[in-house]
Parts: C-alpha cells; structure tokens; sequence
C-alpha cells in the first residue's frame, strides 16, 4: 500500500482533505489518495482488510441475493473506478438537490462498515442541509461505520440507522427521500440483492427522488475470442427508477425477451454481456472500467443465425440470468469429412485435419484413425511447405477452416495456385490408395 497518508493523521481533517483531493483526482492520480482514504478509515475501525487467516463465510443470504461480508464489502473499497466515480457521482447529486431546496434526506442502503459512499462526504455538508438514514444487515458494520461517524463529527447529519434486511425494510414515521443510494451489485447485476432493494426502497423516494446509480444498463453481444470482435445484439436489462417502480408493481416484463442472431461470421460463437453504470449525470462506469463492468462471457454457443436469443433475469435467492437459443453443431459433432473434401485452396486432407483436431480437443478422435493417417498428414503439411510443429499448433487453435487455410497461405514460400493444388492432391491420392490398399 502506498504511503499516502503519512502527512494527514487519523483525524477528521486529515480524512476530510484526503476526500476533497480524491474528488478533484483524475483516473490516474486517485490512487494514492484512495490508499490514504481507506488506510485511515480501516485504521479508525480496526478492520484488518487481509488478515492472515479468513475461513468464515460471514456473508448473510436473503430471499434476494447474497449480502456480502462486512470485511468483503471493506474489500470493495479498494476498485479504484468505483470508488472514485460513485464518490463523485454522491457529491454532485447532494449538491444539485440543494439548488432547488433546504435540506436532503437521503437514504444510504448497504453502507458496509466504511459508509464509504458517502460517510467521507458528510463533513463537507452543514448538518442542517443533510440528513441521512443508514441501513446495513450487518451489525457488525453498522458498529464499524458509527466509530467513522464519530470521528469526523457527523452525527447530527445521521436521522437513522438500521440493522436490516434493505429487500424489505420500511423507513419509520413515513419517511421518504431525495436520493436512495446503494451499491449492492457484482458486474451482471449477479448474486447480489441490487435489483430487489432498488425495487423495493424505491416506493419511499419522493416524487423528484433519485436511484443512485441511476441505471444499470446490461447489454447481449456476439463476441470472436480469436478476433475480439462483437457484434451488438440488443439491451438485456436497464434497472432504473421506471423498472424498479414496474417490478414493484407485479410487472416483470422487463426481466424476459428474446434478441435476434443476426447473419455473422462463424467465429462470433461467444455470448458476451456488458455493464454500464450511469451513477448520476456524466458520472459513468464503462466496460472493464470497475469491477462491477467486467464482462461476462458464455464460450462457444455458435448460435445459429436468423434464431432467437431468449434470456430471464431470475430475482430470487441468487439473482443471474437464464440463456436458452439454438446452436450450430460443433465441429467434433459432425462426422469427419472425407479427404476430398476442400476449402479455398482445394487442397486434399486438410480440413480432415483439422477436423481431427476438433475430434482430438473433445476426445472423440479414435486413436486408430490417428495412427492410420499421420504420415498422410506430415505429408501434407511437408507438401504446403510448412513447418510441421507451427501447422498444428494454428490447427488446434483454430475454431475456423477459414483461419487455418489463410495461415498455410502466409506460411508456404510458394503461392498455392490451383496448379500446384493439384500436384499436392495427386500425391494424397497416391497416399490414400495406399493407406486403403
């Protein structure tokens, strides 16, 4: 950890000029400041955020999604991105409300044992323009974050503070809010309870009350792990306050429907989803950004072109989406082509090879078949001029046919005009004959 903290002791001062640095720090100078943040708050609570032996799940799971630990959540402090642009998002949305009026009262569910969200931003609002109510299912974080409040003097900025489970809490005497705050997700809105307490927590906003993050926008994309390329298939789920009001509702339209798999390259066989977090105006988390925007593949679902993608958002105890969609037959799924079978160069024996090589990854290859035709295949790759451990080597790696015969192409001295294709297929003829007698 850098020692970023050395000049500002564990004081309310000191943590109030490390908060204003790390909201005026770009991406690429928040880091020291952050260190200092969280060194000082684990420092004031006495939470060892990697101690030497941690076996203890102390995780609680709700009918919604699992809420995570008090020392995972502490953990959570140090995603730099998330840290940094929720922080900032939480500043300017309190600023902003207080345009247009006196005071905010805003509701901070799922603080975590730092409050981290928002605890270093109570200083920096008079006691009379703030009032928060502070929610967590942990009593053990609840009792780590008072220490944070009485040591940067905030009580009087504190309505409430609650142990309980946010799915289904009910504020006291009728409360309602300006700004509902929480950050209980993982990227893919997985596992975790954020679409639940959003939809539940959302009824005691006030009629110009907000959701921070504003939207959690997930989107389906066809993805090539050879190429990297995507192909953008359509919005899976946006979680804002209109679908958190709908779900509340009894409507849970918004957690099902079907995307069309456009015509696309054989190599697009991967299900990607993305995560873009809008936390409040341009305060944004892009893909890879954070964490909570890494995203999430399904390998090789070669779905097939012109059929329907169906997904469902599951809102119960472990919150992920369900994918069903039709996939093309797997290269080891077919029977092996015969050796006059040919691609572009239409040369013999080569994408028998290659599909042997499909058959071997899924150990489907019968050995005797192996054995019967390696001398046909040296032959072959000798006969394209290439070398023989490099040839393989694109053979296994390649989902394509297509990759595998522009490789031979860039790799043999002489060009493979239909000429010498033809030489190279009397010869496999000669071979084939032979292997057969």
């Amino acid at each position: 950890m850098t020692d970023a903290g050395a000049n500002n002791p564990i004081n309310a001062d000191g943590i109030i000029e490390t908060t204003q640095k790390l909201l005026c720090a770009t991406s690429a100078a928040a880091k020291p400041h952050l260190d200092a943040l969280v060194s000082a708050l684990a420092t004031v609570t006495g939470i060892d955020l990697y101690p030497s032996c941690y076996n203890e799940d102390l995780s609680t799971q709700t009918g919604f999604g699992k809420a995570i630990s008090p020392l995972e959540a502490g953990r959570c402090a140090w995603d730099i991105e998330r840290t940094r642009i929720f922080m900032a998002g939480v500043y300017q949305a309190i600023q902003d409300v207080l345009q247009r009026q006196d005071r905010v009262e805003l509701l901070y569910a799922g603080t975590g044992p730092f409050g981290l969200l928002l605890a270093p931003l109570a200083p920096l609002f008079p006691a009379d323009k703030l009032k928060v109510t502070l929610l967590d299912i942990h009593e053990a974080s609840l009792e780590a974050l008072q220490k944070v409040i009485a040591l940067l003097k905030v009580s009087d900025r504190v309505a409430h503070i609650a142990c309980a489970d946010a799915t289904v809490w009910t504020p006291p005497n009728g409360e309602s809010y300006d700004i509902l705050l929480s950050e209980t997700m993982k990227h893919m809105l997985q596992q975790e309870p954020q679409v639940k307490i959003f939809s539940h927590l959302q009824q005691f906003l006030k009629p110009t009350g907000m959701l921070i993050p504003a939207s959690v926008q997930l989107d389906a994309w066809l993805h090539s792990s050879e190429s990297g390329k995507n192909i953008h298939l359509g919005e899976l789920l946006t979680l804002d306050r209109s679908t958190a009001a709908a779900l509340h509702a009894g409507d849970d339209s918004c957690l099902s429907g079907s995307l069309l798999i456009p015509e696309c390259d054989e190599g697009m066989t991967d299900l990607k989803v993305t995560t873009f977090i809008r936390i409040y105006g341009d305060h944004c988390l892009q893909e890879n950004q954070s964490q909570l925007t890494l995203p999430r593949y399904k390998k090789n679902i070669r779905p097939v072109p012109g059929s329907k993608l169906d997904f469902h958002y599951r809102l119960n105890d472990y919150p992920d989406f369900e994918f069903s969609y039709r996939s093309r037959p797997a290269t080891e799924d077919l029977p092996l082509p015969d050796s006059t079978e040919v691609g572009e160069l239409g040369v013999y024996h080569l994408k028998r090879i290659w599909s042997k090589a499909a058959y071997a990854k899924a150990g489907k290859l019968d050995e005797a078949v192996r054995r019967r035709e390696w001398l046909l295949d040296q032959l072959v790759f000798e006969l394209l001029g290439a070398p023989m451990e490099k040839a393989l080597a694109t053979i296994y790696q390649s989902r394509r046919f297509q990759d595998v015969e522009q490789w031979f192409k860039e790799a043999s001295e002489e060009d493979i005009s239909a000429q010498r294709a033809s030489s190279i297929n009397a010869r496999v003829m000669d071979e084939l004959e032979a292997l057969h007698g």
